[in-house]
């Protein structure tokens, strides 16, 4: 498998979300640059927020699930739990990953909206 498929299976269902919402953001993002608008800027700072509690949510949900499954191993396996911990972190990785360039889109099509304003 690829390393991709690899990141979003072991991070379970709560990247789907994530990366949802936070394709949708860069895409408004784009959409900004070339035509900056408040609406628009709003639009992105919500998606944006909304990717980045995804994310969060995904990483804490992944943490409660590794924690209740080390009272089921053995004390000399509980090392386990740090694979688990791993793999839930991908979700707040893939808020963070596309949130990056959202953020550099958001930010120039915010400049190009304040040199359009008398």
């Amino acid at each position: 498998m690829s390393i991709l498929s690899d990141f979003i299976r072991d991070a379970g269902w709560p990247i789907f979300p994530t990366l949802a919402f936070g394709v949708a953001a860069l895409a408004v993002s784009i959409k900004m640059i070339d035509k900056p608008t408040e609406q628009l800027a709003s639009l992105v700072r919500n998606l944006s927020c909304i990717t980045l509690i995804l994310g969060l949510f995904g990483t804490i949900i992944g943490l409660q699930h590794s924690v209740g499954a080390i009272e089921k191993v053995e004390p000399a396996m509980r090392w386990i739990f740090l694979l688990g911990l791993r793999e839930t972190l991908n979700n707040l990785d893939a808020a963070l990953l596309v949130l990056f360039p959202t953020m550099l889109c958001y930010t120039a099509g915010t400049f190009r909206l304040r040199q359009d304003q008398p």
